[in-house]
């Protein structure tokens, strides 16, 4: 006995069927390199933030030593212009 599906009058109905599944494969292609970009997007993004970050802590560091080393000075000397040079 011949199966309904193998038939020659069902043959275009199994080629577009199959076509179709190639036409989604295509568009899970498309979707994956789209993500991959936006995933890469976003990694580049928070490496920039942590660097930024990074910079920030270092100025505000640099900044508080020269504060207190100018205090310091200020402290021992007395003299405004020793204490703007060692800051």
């Amino acid at each position: 006995m011949v199966q309904q599906h193998l038939l020659p009058q069902n043959l275009p109905a199994l080629c577009r069927s199959h076509r179709r599944g190639r036409d989604r494969r295509g568009t899970i292609v498309a979707l994956s390199a789209f993500v991959f970009v936006a995933l890469l997007m976003v990694a580049g993004l928070s490496i920039n933030l942590t660097q930024l970050s990074t910079t920030k802590t270092e100025l505000r560091l640099a900044s508080d030593a020269a504060a207190k080393a100018g205090a310091i000075v200020l402290g021992q000397t007395q003299d405004i212009a020793q204490a703007r040079t060692a800051a």
